[in-house]
C-alpha cells in the first residue's frame, strides 16, 4: 500500500476513534495506537499531526502523556485591520492597496 493511501486510512480510522470517546479521553499511547492499528511509529506520528491540525487530538508527554481526543473549535471570524498591533495609519488607509 502507498505511503500516501496508508496515512490517509490511518487518518480516518484514527479520527473515529476520536469521535468513539469522550473530549479529553485518553486514545492511548503512541506505542500502543501503532500496534492496534497495524502501522509504524513514524505513519502515527505524521496522523497525528494531521488530527492536532484539525484540532482533534491533543498529544501529551510525560507521565499521563499520551494521546488523548478533542474537539475542534470553530475558528473566529476577525477582521484583519482589528488586531491591536496594526498602525493606525495603516487602518485608516484601509489596508493594502488594492484590499479594499
Amino acid at each position: 500500500m502507498k505511503k500516501a493511501n496508508l496515512i490517509v486510512r490511518t487518518t480516518a480510522v484514527l479520527r473515529e476513534r476520536i469521535f468513539a470517546v469522550a473530549e479529553g479521553e485518553r486514545i492511548g499511547s503512541l506505542h500502543e495506537l501503532a500496534r492496534s492499528l497495524e502501522v509504524g511509529i513514524v505513519t502515527l506520528q505524521q496522523v497525528a499531526r494531521v488530527l492536532e491540525h484539525e484540532g482533534l487530538l491533543e498529544v501529551r508527554r510525560g507521565p499521563g502523556g499520551g494521546y488523548y481526543g478533542a474537539r475542534c473549535q470553530p475558528a473566529r471570524k476577525t477582521d484583519p485591520l482589528s488586531a491591536p498591533n496594526i498602525d493606525p495609519t495603516f487602518r485608516q488607509r484601509g489596508g493594502y492597496p488594492g484590499s479594499r
